[in-house]
């Protein structure tokens, strides 16, 4: 019986705002990974879709219905724990707060892109940091 951990799946999203900050999640009591900040999301479940999942993810998390949102790029990395990962990042402008009712989570919080780099985030958040802000230009 092999003891390896099975590649996980997940769908991610990162909502940035016009005036270039990015939302991020306070992970600190559900972390997994280590990780005190990063992106809303989560797995991806039998039979669904990455599209599928983000908009059931952002409902449970945030009880937002998400329309405006695009697929952005697909990453792959190691979690700390030696788990391979696979992550389908959706970029999305970000609404009106309010209309958040964060349910997963102590709080959410906007940073520059820079300052979020500099959190505990995991590494593949900082690499999706880097490249959303490149190709949304917002550096």
């Amino acid at each position: 019986m092999s003891s390896a951990v099975s590649d996980r799946f997940v769908a991610t999203i990162l909502f940035y705002s016009s005036d270039k900050q990015v939302l991020l999640q306070d992970r600190v009591g559900i972390s997994k990974c280590g990780e005190e900040w990063g992106f809303f999301g989560g797995a991806i479940e039998t039979g669904e879709s990455p599209m599928q999942a983000i908009v059931r993810e952002i409902r449970e998390e945030l009880s937002f219905n998400l329309t405006d949102f695009e697929f952005f790029r697909m990453f792959s990395g190691v979690l700390p724990n030696g788990q391979k990962v696979t992550a389908h990042v959706f970029l999305a402008p970000l609404p009106s707060m309010r209309l958040f009712d964060q349910k997963e989570g102590r709080a959410m919080k906007l940073f520059s892109f820079a300052q979020a780099a500099r959190l505990g985030i995991l590494d593949m958040d900082k690499k999706i940091l880097a490249d959303a802000a490149f190709f949304l230009n917002l550096k």
